[in-house]
């Protein structure tokens, strides 16, 4: 055995008698692992970054080795600009200054403390009750556009692989309306699903998850998400669906 597996087989053992595991990022049982090997087996060149905050998201996924092309959109003034300054650098990644949904428009969104938990939609107190730093602290009018209306779409379209992430804060519904035109491009579908609702009419993971059949795509993996601290149960997850018109 070589010296440097004798010390990551000892660094293992150490790590995992003081309850903790190491695992490469790249590994498929780690889930940002199993995310980017279906974006490469997937070969996709274009990811479509819904409801993108700061570009976080974005990020974490040019950390992971993506290279893709990156086109963020976040609707919110602040949270805007940190975004635009967060790509400014990075050539293959670009930003827009507005929300997706059901119909071109103005909104008044709900903007919360973290920033992150912002939605259209009315909060409810389970959200805040398990996430304080979440309550509406103000409110900001926003514009909205169609995916399927946008005039870059035709240029995207013929992108391989297009995968389509919404983080919308139980707006997702609105978003894939708005994707109609599109869906029959896009490739793969990642977005955050409540299990419990947790903002004013939106879909919870099983009436979600029989919409998107109807609308043509599966389940192919889920991501760990928002819980309730004191029972360990999930309040939301993430879940990745796969086109079944491209297999």
């Amino acid at each position: 055995m070589s010296l440097f597996k004798m010390l990551d087989a000892g660094l293992h053992r150490l790590l995992d008698s003081n309850g903790f595991v190491l695992m490469r990022k790249a590994n498929p049982n780690y889930y940002l692992g199993r995310r980017l090997k279906l974006m490469r087996g997937y070969g996709t060149e274009l990811l479509l970054d819904v409801g993108a905050n700061a570009g976080q998201y974005a990020a974490r996924m040019r950390s992971m080795g993506y290279s893709g092309e990156i086109v963020s959109f976040e609707p919110m003034q602040a949270a805007y600009e940190q975004l635009a300054g967060n790509c400014a650098r990075d050539t293959a990644w670009t930003c827009r200054n507005f929300a997706l949904g059901d119909a071109d428009g103005e909104v008044e969104i709900n903007v919360s403390g973290n920033s992150v938990s912002s939605s259209i939609l009315s909060m409810l107190p389970e959200h805040e009750k398990h996430a304080p730093a979440s309550r509406v602290v103000d409110s900001e009018v926003i514009h909205v556009k169609r995916l399927d209306a946008l005039p870059d779409w035709t240029q995207w379209q013929s992108r391989r692989g297009i995968w389509l992430k919404v983080d919308v804060q139980g707006y997702e519904e609105q978003v894939l309306v708005g994707a109609g035109r599109c869906l029959d491009n896009i490739a793969a579908i990642q977005l955050e699903i409540s299990l419990r609702p947790l903002y004013s009419q939106q879909l919870t993971i099983v009436p979600m998850m029989a919409y998107l059949a109807e609308l043509g795509f599966d389940p192919v993996a889920f991501e760990p998400g928002f819980s309730d601290k004191d029972t360990g149960e999930y309040l939301q997850v993430d879940g990745i669906f796969r086109n079944r018109r491209m297999r």
